[in-house]
């Protein structure tokens, strides 16, 4: 029967299944691919970023560089008799200047009278090398920082039992030097001359250091400590005794330091795996 039309069997258009694949929803795929390949490499690469920031800036400690040893001053005491203690203070009264303060107590309640028979009781200091003192006046005073080191004489009054002297420094840390891990202060050299009695007299000797208490200065262990000053004690025989530079270290910061160094490396490898990864991602064929 040759007028018969002939009906293809459904389920076989090909135009439709064309149609279908071409649409809307292919377009959006493809675009919806694009921007996974653009994102995906920014966000990675700007978390990478923002980690390497956190561990330079926020998490990694100042490295604290080392810092010198003080040197010590020179303290010459002459008396008419023996005293009982000597207070060698230091208080950082502006940013520029420091003050030397010593107090001498004396010992038999003689030391501080005078006659044609008995020298007028003086005190002298010298102080280290690259020192100068403030109000130096000759020729009591002498400024000498590079030669043998400045050197101020003063006559000592005393008044019910003790007398005080008091020397201006230029320094912005006189005889103590400290940064948060390691501190140390210069305790100084004494020459203790006296025409009567046998007693020893204590030193004391005291400096301003923050967070003083926070060190362990076990190489020279302090007589009193607090959060913001530290004191030394020693026996000071008649003649000479040396100067010395005690050192204190701070073991809680070394460890909080330790800790945050090992964090920030942390942070460090993985914002360098972020980077990676985003240069990867960026590479990757469709």
């Amino acid at each position: 029967m040759p007028d018969t039309p002939i009906v293809p069997p459904p389920g076989n258009d090909n135009s439709k299944t064309k149609s279908v694949d071409s649409g809307p929803s292919g377009c959006k795929l493809h675009q919806r691919s694009r921007l996974s390949k653009i994102l995906t490499p920014l966000v990675l690469f700007i978390l990478g970023v923002f980690l390497g920031l956190v561990a330079f800036f926020v998490v990694y400690p100042a490295p604290e560089t080392g810092i010198p040893a003080p040197n010590y001053s020179s303290l010459s005491i002459n008396t008419n008799a023996a005293i009982y203690s000597v207070v060698y203070s230091v208080v950082q009264t502006s940013p520029g200047t420091a003050e030397l303060q010593i107090s001498i107590r004396e010992q038999f309640g003689i030391a501080g009278r005078s006659s044609t028979a008995l020298a007028t009781p003086t005190v002298q200091v010298i102080l280290p090398l690259g020192f100068t003192f403030q109000n130096c006046h000759f020729p009591y005073c002498a400024n000498r920082p590079t030669l043998y080191g400045s050197i101020w004489y003063k006559p000592l009054t005393f008044e019910s039992g003790t007398a005080t002297a008091v020397f201006p420094v230029n320094s912005s840390r006189f005889g103590v030097n400290f940064n948060g891990v390691n501190a140390f202060a210069a305790i100084p050299e004494v020459s203790y001359q006296y025409r009567f009695g046998l007693t020893t007299p204590t030193l004391l000797a005291e400096y301003e250091i923050p967070s003083a208490s926070s060190y362990d200065w076990s190489s020279f262990p302090t007589a009193m400590v607090s959060k913001s000053a530290a004191v030394w004690q020693e026996s000071i025989a008649k003649g000479d005794t040396a100067g010395r530079v005690a050192s204190g270290v701070n073991h809680a910061r070394e460890t909080r330091d330790a800790n945050l160094t090992f964090l920030a490396g942390a942070l460090l490898g993985l914002g360098g795996g972020a980077i990676l990864s985003a240069v990867q991602e960026a590479l990757h064929p469709d």
